[in-house]
């Protein structure tokens, strides 16, 4: 049905330029962040499918920053009395696409997070939280998430009958389902998930890591930050009601869409947050320091080995009491980081400190060998060294962020 409403005009407001620099200044911060987490996994050959996942979300919420830019130069921001009918109809439109843009970056941004939770605690199948196992935990709500993806898309995109009504409104016979009871909805949802995916790692983060409670605390604000999503989803749903008024949506509509971007982008950065402790460290220099005894967060010297088939074999320079010495291992797994292991101590246990990223350990047990070479003058005495303190067993750092 055709919009009866008195067209509201006043040439003089446009709030399309204060629009398009809210988004930018979002999604160049997120991007930002993005581009951190990827140089830091790059540099440690590290790479995996929430890496993937965050990317494609990214491309989505640039998407959306184009589109709104192009409904801004349609007219968006403006009194609908102060656009002509054509323009009225291709800056809905583009506001249209923008709302399938904003569901293609919230929910993959949720999915990379599981992957990342998946990738940090779902290798060890002993792992549980809330009396079950994480790893099917972590899956059971990716898998809700993505179906929640993809009912809402659909019906985002199939809301009016025909589809065109969407942002022509002069299509007579033309219906949509009810604005604000289908929004509210999906605000719930939208909200229920992330609290679902913000308490998830919890019971690991407080019951299982071996780390200073001071650390522990900061760890755990840095993963509750996701929470602000949750504040900024519950504010764009309050203005909801005025942005979805028939009267005047082009100029009413502008705070409902800038709280969608700060949305998106604020999500972007809060899943990339857990994966920057390299950067914190040294932000912040003490959060590096010793957690258990033996083990430091900050390594002083590391090697990435990816797994295949055929397990790899690499040295690694290291000092243990002021002796230079070679570090050699076979192992086979994902990823694995050995940071300066010592050849007695606490750390020679046959039991593994899987981390996150240097220094928040989970204990698994790992079958290796390792043999330390000293760099002696007297090749005869290095041999005799080496068959010394020649392990069957030894610690092993293994790096799965």
């Amino acid at each position: 049905m055709a919009v009866t409403a008195p067209l509201i005009s006043n040439p003089a407001e446009n709030r399309g330029p204060v629009l398009i620099i809210w988004f930018v200044a979002f999604v160049c911060a997120a991007l930002a962040f993005i581009g951190l987490r990827l140089a830091i996994r790059i540099h440690r050959q590290l790479l995996g499918w929430d890496d993937l996942t965050i990317v494609l979300a990214s491309i989505a919420s640039i998407a959306q920053t184009i589109f709104v830019g192009v409904a801004v130069h349609h007219g968006y921001g403006r009194h609908i009395g102060d656009i002509s009918k054509p323009e009225l109809k291709k800056a809905q439109f583009w506001f249209y696409i923008c709302q399938i843009c904003y569901k293609c970056a919230i929910w993959p941004t949720k999915v990379s997070i599981l992957l990342m939770y998946l990738r940090i605690f779902g290798d060890t199948p002993s792992i549980r939280a809330y009396g079950m196992k994480f790893r099917h935990l972590a899956l059971g709500l990716m898998t809700v998430v993505v179906m929640i993806f993809i009912a809402t898309s659909v019906v985002g995109v199939f809301a009016c009958t025909p589809v065109r009504f969407s942002w022509d409104k002069s299509i007579a016979g033309g219906h949509c389902v009810q604005q604000i009871p289908w929004w509210y909805s999906y605000a719930a949802l939208n909200i229920s998930t992330d609290i679902a995916i913000l308490a998830l790692p919890m019971p690991l983060i407080h019951g299982l890591m071996q780390i200073k409670k001071r650390q522990k605390l900061i760890l755990t604000g840095i993963f509750l930050l996701g929470g602000f999503v949750c504040v900024v989803t519950i504010v764009r749903m309050t203005t909801l009601k005025t942005g979805s008024g028939a009267a005047d949506p082009t100029y009413n509509g502008v705070d409902t869409l800038q709280w969608t971007g700060v949305e998106t982008n604020v999500g972007l950065i809060c899943a990339c947050l857990p994966l920057l402790r390299p950067v914190l460290n040294r932000v912040i220099p003490w959060f590096g320091q010793r957690t258990v005894a033996g083990t430091y967060n900050r390594p002083t010297a590391q090697a990435a080995v990816p797994y295949h088939s055929n397990s790899a074999e690499r040295k690694q320079r290291a000092t243990t009491n002021d002796r230079s010495s070679w570090q050699k291992w076979t192992t086979q797994g994902d990823t694995v980081i050995l940071n300066d292991i010592s050849t007695h101590g606490p750390e020679s246990r046959s039991s593994s400190q899987v981390g996150i990223t240097d220094g928040i350990f989970k204990k698994v047990d790992v079958e290796t060998r390792v043999e330390n070479l000293y760099d002696q003058e007297n090749e005869r005495d290095r041999e005799h060294d080496r068959r010394e303190v020649q392990m069957p067993r030894a610690t092993e750092m293994r790096n799965v962020v």
